[in-house]
């Protein structure tokens, strides 16, 4: 994480994915930076990662002016995204299920939904800001 005047820059890089289920893309559909239930900052953009080690730098501008100039805040970033899962169904044909020569269900793997997932994390930094204008 990174302050730069008025934005709070967070950068995620996508390590791995354990479940091999999760299929690509995942996305990131916005970004909040908060103290407490105090919205600091938002950022809406979509950011996409296609591979393992894919990076992403996260602009969030601050909203709303310091209340209290110089007052240090502990902020949390939540990160909402998205994804593709697989799962595997039984094939129907014609309204009925479809067994292969041994009796066993015939599968088929299907993009069964998106997901939806929210993450939460302390940022590393203490922050304080300064109102420019206070003074």
């Amino acid at each position: 994480m990174a302050i730069r005047k008025n934005n709070i820059v967070i950068e995620i890089e996508l390590v791995e994915i354990t479940d091999q289920r999760i299929t690509y893309p995942l996305t990131i559909t916005s970004a909040l930076v908060l103290d407490g239930s105090i919205l600091f900052g938002r950022n809406d953009k979509g950011y996409q990662f296609e591979s393992v080690g894919e990076r992403a730098e996260i602009v969030i501008p601050i909203v709303g002016s310091v209340e209290v100039p110089e007052e240090r805040h502990n902020l949390r970033a939540r990160i909402d995204f998205g994804y593709v899962y697989l799962d595997e169904k039984q094939v129907m044909e014609e309204g009925m299920l479809v067994y292969d020569a041994y009796g066993e269900p015939v599968m088929r793997t299907v993009r069964d939904k998106v997901v939806s997932s929210t993450m939460v994390v302390r940022l590393t930094e203490t922050v304080t800001l300064v109102d420019a204008r206070a003074g």
